[in-house]
């Protein structure tokens, strides 16, 4: 799970949006706080080879093809905050 996390942040961040992945082996409690801290708009959780979103409107992100429902769900809300990072 951890490496394809990184690949999917790695795309995430070649299309436009920041990510991150603990590293740290922090329990998933301590990420969410870390993502509370830093302003993360949404969450996603990587676990078991399921991803889902966490925070932010509900979305289902469909196994195969998940880069580009992440970018949809994203771009989604990125629209609705204004933002054009």
């Amino acid at each position: 799970d951890r490496q394809r996390a990184g690949t999917l942040a790695a795309q995430l961040r070649r299309v436009g949006f920041s990510a991150q992945v603990d590293l740290g082996g922090r329990a998933f409690k301590g990420q969410q706080k870390h993502a509370a801290r830093i302003g993360a708009r949404r969450v996603l959780r990587l676990e078991g080879g399921e991803l889902s979103a966490l925070s932010g409107p509900e979305a289902e992100v469909p196994a195969g093809g998940e880069i580009e429902a992440l970018v949809e769900i994203l771009g989604s809300d990125r629209e609705r905050s204004g933002d054009d990072e």
